[in-house]
């Protein structure tokens, strides 16, 4: 059989009973335009003649004694004119023949992928083959042709590429793709040092080939948010807030770690400046927050399993919240804003009081147990808290203060508990609703958070609720008809509150029981203020560029650690912030030389 032009090559019709059986005689007016395209322009003529000579090709014209086939294609074609008187038989060869022929070249790359276009006008045509030809004995090629042409198709409809044989969700191909061109410049580079900078003297070639995967580099960074914006709320729709979350993640991932980096040091960053600091990252942080609310709309918060109710701890039931501060910039501790997903735990409903810490102590020196020990802390660590040494602070219902992070560890582990991560302690207080304060908009709960304002205010209401009389007149008061000075202010003084009270000694609960208003969403005591508390996290101001989605516990190592919740001495409001960090080694104490950090105990469940 010939070649016909166009694109489709027709290969050797293989048996005689190839007839499309579901419609015999098929017709050009039976197929479409785009089937039609596919096909010669004219009919497909067989002639045999007398001595057994086979010829194919497309009817050209007819006289009374010749008959004209085109013969080839293309540049070679030519025109056979056969004398009738030695055909033996002439045949129009069955359309449906030359539509497998040429739907049989359509097959998919192993390499890449293309696009929905493609793959829709392909399957319409494998549909219509079908439809036409049901018992063609080829259907059962074309029918898994189609279906694999669709499975391919459903892939690219949801951002999928295909990139060297292995298929990757868009963020990933355009990390891939990025990396490839960031190598291809990075050889660029070494072959011509400096072709990326203005006064570069060497080939202008170079250059502009540098320039232009620059451009193409950027072109990927400028248009995946296009991309993500119109998968985010797909996978919302469709209430799939994993992939909603690990999609966001990698898009942040990929703006931190390829295009900042890429950036830096190029001619735009040199004449621009910090292309971190210009970039808007809130765009991030509102498709972040956007999954969020619809989880926590969509996701009731699970009650607490069986065996969850542990003596004096709340569970808080975990899933997705926002982890950091919006505001923050590149360069700072808390940034960036993350969305993370926790497992449920429990966490201590109170800080760690005196009296609970004094029974470790005392075990510890009376059997010399190191078993709870951190691996790096100091032979026979000598667990007494700093705190013990004054008076005002070695109440036994106060919380303890004046301990490092490894007297927190030992004591935990003691209890058969473990100190929270930093993620775990943050959405104890800020929760799914990403709250900047514990108590969220209540103007009244400030009053009973144990830092100098919150004594004041108090102390303020004390004295409204229980007003000092005057003196009396002394009699020198009464002659020059002067009143006697108002009673002195109430002063709370400088120190830690109850770890199981949210008022001090000097309040009287009668008076403000019906004023208390929590001060963190799940009902933890004195998260802000009081005692600054320990979290299991080693400090590093980077720690939240590379967080993991899930369950992130910080860096495997350092020398700081982190605490949180500000405390008793915080003069600025800001430290109780939900998103505030703060980091220390040993036993951190105030300007004014006071112990000021304690802790808290979490518990993972089964």
């Amino acid at each position: 059989m010939t070649r016909y032009m166009r694109q489709v090559t027709l290969a050797a019709v293989v048996g005689a009973g190839l007839v499309c059986a579901a419609h015999a005689g098929l017709g050009r007016s039976d197929l479409s335009g785009a089937a039609l395209k596919l096909l010669p322009e004219k009919d497909m003529i067989r002639v045999t003649t007398t001595t057994g000579k086979v010829m194919e090709g497309t009817f050209d014209r007819e006289t009374e004694k010749v008959l004209v086939l085109r013969m080839g294609t293309g540049r070679i074609g030519y025109a056979k004119p056969i004398d009738k008187t030695t055909i033996a038989s002439r045949d129009v060869l069955p359309l449906d023949d030359f539509f497998i022929e040429a739907l049989l070249p359509f097959e998919l790359n192993n390499s890449t992928s293309f696009e929905l276009a493609f793959y829709d006008e392909k399957i319409a045509l494998f549909d219509e083959f079908v439809a036409l030809c049901r018992l063609h004995a080829k259907v059962s090629t074309i029918r898994e042709r189609r279906e694999a042409f669709k499975e391919e198709r459903k892939k690219v409809a949801v951002g999928m590429e295909k990139i060297e044989g292995e298929w990757y969700a868009p963020i990933a191909a355009a990390v891939k793709n990025f990396d490839r061109i960031s190598n291809l410049m990075a050889r660029l580079v070494k072959r011509f040092p400096g072709v990326g900078s203005d006064g570069f003297r060497g080939p202008v070639k170079a250059q502009k080939q540098y320039d232009a995967w620059s451009d193409e580099r950027r072109a990927i960074a400028r248009g995946l948010p296009k991309i993500v914006t119109e998968r985010i709320p797909l996978a919302i729709k469709t209430r799939n807030y994993d992939e909603a979350a690990e999609e966001v993640t990698a898009f942040l991932n990929f703006y931190i770690f390829r295009v900042v980096e890429a950036e830096e040091g190029s001619r735009v960053s040199l004449r621009g400046g910090n292309v971190a600091q210009q970039m808007d990252f809130g765009y991030i942080t509102r498709l972040e927050r956007q999954i969020v609310e619809a989880y926590a709309k969509d996701t009731p918060a699970p009650k607490p399993p069986a065996g969850a109710n542990e003596p004096n701890m709340v569970f808080v039931p975990g899933g997705y919240f926002l982890m950091g501060d919006e505001a923050s910039k590149p360069g700072s501790d808390t940034f960036p804003m993350r969305i993370i997903k926790l497992d449920p735990y429990l966490i201590d409903k109170h800080e760690v009081t005196n009296k609970a810490y004094r029974e470790f102590v005392d075990y510890a020196k009376s059997t010399g147990d190191s078993s709870m020990e951190h691996p790096d802390a100091p032979p026979l660590k000598d667990h007494t808290p700093a705190g013990w040494s004054q008076a005002s602070f070695a109440g036994d219902d106060q919380p303890v203060v004046g301990v490092d992070w490894f007297d927190a560890y030992a004591y935990a582990k003691w209890k058969g508990k473990r100190l929270p991560t930093e993620a775990e302690w943050e959405m104890a207080a800020r929760s799914r609703d990403g709250r900047v304060w514990p108590w969220d908009k209540d103007p009244v709960a400030p009053t009973f958070v144990n830092t100098p304002k919150g004594r004041i205010l108090l102390a303020e209401e004390i004295d409204l609720e229980n007003p000092k009389p005057r003196r009396k007149q002394t009699m020198m008061e009464k002659v020059k008809g002067i009143e006697p000075p108002p009673p002195p202010k109430t002063r709370l003084p400088t120190k830690t509150w109850p770890a199981d009270s949210p008022i001090p000694p000097q309040a009287d609960m009668d008076d403000f029981a019906d004023m208390i208003t929590p001060t963190s969403p799940y009902g933890l005591m004195h998260l802000p203020g009081n005692a600054a508390e320990w979290v299991n996290d080693y400090y590093s101001p980077r720690a939240y560029y590379d967080a993991p989605l899930r369950n992130p516990a910080g860096p495997e190592d350092g020398r700081d650690h982190v605490f949180r919740g500000g405390n008793f001495t915080s003069l600025k409001q800001d430290e109780l912030q939900t998103f505030v960090r703060a980091k220390g080694v040993g036993r951190p104490k105030s300007r004014s030389r006071l112990p000021y950090v304690g802790f808290r105990c979490a518990k993972s469940l089964p």
